[in-house]
């Protein structure tokens, strides 16, 4: 039954994956942008994250939230040292 199953998805699939694969190659060649370092310093990074979660939200995140962000996107950017066309 599960081969059944799996085969039926597969068969439904089939005909988007060529179209969804060609847009996604046809994408990456519009929108492709070259790397580029763009460090943030630590104050900026807080008021960054601090200023999105209210538009996100509409309120002020608590202050663990707020450090719990900081910390996460600290660790992954080297404390921002590390960080590539603004992305966090």
């Amino acid at each position: 039954m599960l081969h059944k199953t799996l085969m039926l998805a597969a068969a439904i699939a089939m005909p988007i994956v060529p179209r969804i694969a060609n847009a996604q190659v046809a994408l990456s060649k519009t929108y492709l942008v070259p790397m580029k370092n763009t460090p943030i310093s630590r104050a900026d990074l807080a008021a960054a994250l601090l200023r999105g979660h209210i538009k996100e939200f509409g309120k002020l995140p608590s202050e663990n939230r707020l450090s719990m962000g900081l910390a996460q996107v600290s660790l992954e950017n080297g404390n921002g040292k590390y960080s590539y066309n603004h992305n966090l």
